[in-house]
Formats: structure tokens, sequence, C-alpha cells
């Protein structure tokens, strides 16, 4: 079943090109779980299927999110900030599995329920991402993976925008996109 061919028509700006189309045509999902490894979409190993996770607190003023900032040994963007909590999924994971394993991993997080957001295509000049996001709310102590993470910030969306070049352009995408959802949802499900 390929669900990819019509969300890449519906969140990404260009046009599909046959080569888009050959790289969707071996995506093959089974009850979202991924049945394709990351190195085995390209020979270059560029593509990969990610989670993106939104992390707020109870505690924390309204709207405000945990922040990675990454290690400096990380291959992708090392020192930079990242919004998301998330990674690369393996292969006969499900989105949601890897998001609730990857938050773990990270900060600790665990015993949340999660919500399900969107899923989305990313690409920019150094990779290719088709990602599922969703979000969570947190009010535990958090454990940071050291390999990972080297300390968690708690920012609002605006500061987030204000300093977008300290983000990972992917995160920061993602971050953009969830923030549209939720003023989606907000609009279609007003509070009275």
């Amino acid at each position: 079943m390929l669900v990819w061919r019509s969300l890449y028509d519906c969140v990404y700006d260009g046009p599909v090109t046959k080569q888009d189309e050959e790289v969707a045509e071996v995506l093959l999902l089974s009850e979202q779980q991924i049945l394709a490894r990351e190195h085995d979409i390209t020979p270059d190993g560029m593509f990969a299927f990610r989670t993106y996770l939104t992390t707020t607190s109870r505690t924390t003023a309204k709207g405000d999110f945990y922040v990675q900032r990454r290690t400096l040994i990380k291959d992708y963007c090392p020192g930079f900030l990242d919004p998301m909590a998330g990674g690369v999924v393996q292969a006969g994971e499900s989105y949601e599995d890897n998001a609730l394993r990857e938050v773990e991993e990270e900060m600790g997080v665990s015993g949340v329920p999660l919500t399900f957001v969107c899923t989305f295509f990313y690409q920019d000049t150094s990779t290719v991402v088709w990602g599922g996001m969703f979000e969570c709310v947190y009010d535990g102590a958090l454990t940071l993976q050291p390999e990972e993470v080297s300390q968690v910030l708690v920012m609002s969306a605006s500061d987030i925008i204000a300093r977008a070049d300290e983000f990972t352009p992917d995160g920061l995408f993602a971050m953009r996109l969830y923030l549209d959802e939720s003023n989606k949802a907000t609009a279609a499900h007003p509070r009275v």
C-alpha cells in the first residue's frame, strides 16, 4: 500500500519527478510498519524514515517545549538545538514504537501517551526524510542520553523560531509544521 505518493503531493511544493516516483515505489508499508531499511532505499544511504516528537510539560509556561542540544559527537548537526526528540525508524518498527523508544532513550520520558500529529516529507541538500510526528506531555524528571543529548532547554515556540539558525534544519521544519497543524486544529475546534 503506497500512502506516500498522495502525502508527498500534499506536503511537497515541487513537482514529483521520475526519480521521486521510483523511490516511492519501494516504500512498502503494512499497518504503518517500515518494511525497508534506510540503506535499502538509496545507494548513498541519505534516505530515512524518522520520527519527530514535541514534548511539553504542564508545569512550564503554556506552549513551552523541551528542546535538546545535540552532543558534539553527533554526525548530523553536532551541537545544534533540536526542538524534537526522535530518530531513524528501524525495519519492522512502527513510527509510534520508534517515537516511544527514542524519547525514552534520549530524555528518559516513559509511560506517557503519544498523540499522532501528521506524516510529512522533508528534503534539503544533505538529507531526505519521511517523517512521522507525535506530541506528548511529560512532567517527570529527565534523564539525558549522554551520547545524544548534552542538555535540555525549555523554550517557547517564538524563541525557537527567533533562534532558527541554531536549530537542526529538519527539526525546525518539523516544528513549523507542528505549529501550523496545531493552529489548524485550534481553528477547526475552538474552545468556547
